[in-house]
């Protein structure tokens, strides 16, 4: 997961896969390929999950912040990165209240208050929270929350807990698509 965590496969099991596919041309490449990035795709909706557990914002849009590296035939390595960059506020539920804007951010915490906050569509059809930082009507600023990264750096135990799934999921993943394409193999010869 970008440098942060690696997942291993056995090498004597994978010796064992290649015994198996010996005779195939491009069989290990397909396999370690295939099992990889399913893996990999299966650990970015683990990861969103496990986020979305801890913030009010919805498993999708977490899932959008949480880029994937595919490996290929020729690198048999996947990364999945969270990204840093900072959420607008509105996304975390903000509504407005007689004084200002409400929201929430971490799903075991309160709702928080933002005095004379106001939810707006600006003129380009966006939808924001927002503030103004003088008495004056503009300028109008957008008003951000923490970046689901922030979330995920902060919390190892969301980490440990998807390794260890990613880690049984890889040892599954190879197997199923080994077994696949020797089943393929068969009944092309048959």
């Amino acid at each position: 997961m970008g440098g942060i965590a690696t997942v291993k496969f056995d090498e004597k099991k994978l010796r064992n896969i290649q015994r198996q596919l010996s005779g195939t041309r491009g069989g290990m490449k397909k396999v370690m390929t295939r099992g990889i990035n399913k893996t990999t795709k299966a650990a970015r909706t683990k990861t969103a999950r496990q986020i979305n557990e801890k913030i009010n914002l919805g498993v999708g849009a977490v899932r959008k912040s949480i880029t994937m590296e595919k490996a290929s035939y020729s690198k048999w390595r996947a990364d999945l990165d969270v990204a840093g960059k900072r959420v607008p506020l509105i996304k975390f539920g903000a509504s407005q209240t007689k004084k200002g804007l409400s929201y929430k951010i971490d799903r075991s915490g309160g709702r928080k208050k933002i005095p004379g906050g106001f939810k707006q569509m600006v003129s380009s059809g966006h939808k924001g929270a927002f503030f103004r930082p003088g008495k004056k009507r503009y300028p109008i600023v957008q008003l951000y929350g923490p970046s689901v990264g922030r979330f995920f750096a902060g919390s190892k135990a969301i980490l440990r807990r998807v390794m260890s799934e990613t880690n049984a999921d890889l040892k599954k993943n190879i197997q199923v698509q080994t077994d696949l394409l020797l089943k393929k193999l068969k009944s092309r010869a048959a």
